[in-house]
Formats: C-alpha cells, sequence, structure tokens
C-alpha cells in the first residue's frame, strides 16, 4: 500500500489562492472597464444630441436615449 502524502491536501488549497487571486483581479478590472466605456457612450449620445431625436413621440413614452444606451451598455 503506497504511503498518502498528509500535506497534499494543503498544498492542492494553495494552488487554488492564486487562481482565485487573478479571477477577481481581472472580475474588478473588466468592471472599470465597463463604467468608463458606459460613460464615453453616454457622453457621446449627449454630445450627438441623441436625447431629442425622439421628440416627434407623443409626449409620456420618449426616454432619454442616453439612459438608454447607459442600460444597455
Amino acid at each position: 500500500m503506497a504511503a498518502r502524502d498528509p500535506g497534499a491536501h494543503d498544498k492542492q488549497t494553495a494552488g487554488i489562492v492564486p487562481n482565485l487571486f487573478a479571477a477577481v483581479v481581472i472580475g474588478v478590472g473588466g468592471w472599470i472597464v465597463s463604467r468608463v466605456l458606459r460613460g464615453l457612450a453616454m457622453n457621446l449620445l449627449n454630445a450627438a444630441g441623441a436625447d431629442h431625436l425622439p421628440q416627434e413621440l407623443p409626449p409620456g413614452t420618449a426616454a432619454k436615449l442616453s439612459n438608454l444606451a447607459r442600460t444597455l451598455v
């Protein structure tokens, strides 16, 4: 019968830590990039006057396109 390494479980658990840290860093970085891109898209739509486009719709039904785009992006 082969002898079992008593520290094998600790080594396996310690091997997960760098992967978990990398996943957190990637997730936070992606969140920051998405916030920046959302702000840029909203500013571009505001500068282009996209909020004035739906004025032909009946009152109360027009939504601001920049806010809609912010939600989608």
